[in-house]
């Protein structure tokens, strides 16, 4: 199944120009050329990933439209992915997308190989038992680093521009292994459940040629599947 993806842009031949190079990746997109109309794709159709740019018409936020498509984008599907774009580069600009939920931000003018690889990032997220947990557990972890570094003033007031965008990158990179070896847990649980399904298949098919009597064959049969049932 392609992930779908909504890009949010009222610059029409930057999201056209997103839009080909998304589609030529072989993902699914869709386009909004303002808040109102993302809103309203956004309550119909389910969508993988948001790309929004801030700085467009919007409804609560007349001028930073993003702000509206990124708060229901997150309240109408907490799975959903949302790439912030911003005119402004700097760590400000990813503090702030990030406060609000963002998954993460890029700037303009944009790399769109860079695109990519957020987007990758987020599908990857995504690809668990429960992504909605697993890209809320994630949020919260810029939450605690925010609340714990951007919004005390004395630990701000040490740290130069370039130290906190190096911590930012470090907490990411931190971020991506912890979720990764979460994953990797989680497809080991699930190629254990399937193979004590194929178990208790097998034990079943053999339960219906064996005679059900007191047999210690039979009763050991019956604590093979009492088990696997037990584990499933």
């Amino acid at each position: 199944m392609k992930a779908r993806i909504l890009v949010v842009d009222d610059e029409k031949l930057l999201r056209e120009m997103i839009s080909a190079w998304l589609a030529n990746e072989e993902y699914e997109v869709m386009e909004a050329e303002d808040a109102p109309s993302a809103i309203a794709m956004l309550r119909s159709e389910p969508f993988h990933v948001v790309v929004t740019d801030k700085n467009m018409p919007g409804t609560l936020h007349a001028t930073e439209g993003g702000l509206d498509v990124l708060q229901f984008a997150k309240t109408s599907n907490p799975a959903c992915g949302v790439l912030m774009m911003t005119g402004y580069a700097s760590v400000e600009s990813a503090i702030e997308a990030m406060r609000l939920g963002a998954f993460d931000y890029i700037s303009k003018p944009l790399m769109l190989s860079e695109l990519s690889e957020k987007i990758a990032r987020i599908i990857s997220y995504q690809r668990v038992m429960d992504p909605g947990d697993t890209l809320a557990a994630y949020e919260r972890f810029w939450s605690e680093y925010l609340a714990a570094v951007e919004e005390q003033p004395d630990v701000k007031a040490c740290l130069s521009q370039e130290k906190n965008a190096h911590l930012l990158t470090t907490l990411q990179q931190n971020l991506d292994l912890f979720f990764q070896e979460r994953k990797t847990r989680e497809n080991l649980l699930l190629e254990q459940r399937e193979a004590l399904s194929k178990i208790a298949f097998l034990a079943s098919q053999l339960r219906e040629v064996l005679p059900n009597d007191d047999s210690e064959a039979s009763v050991l049969l019956n604590a093979l599947l009492a088990e696997t049932e037990h584990r499933l």
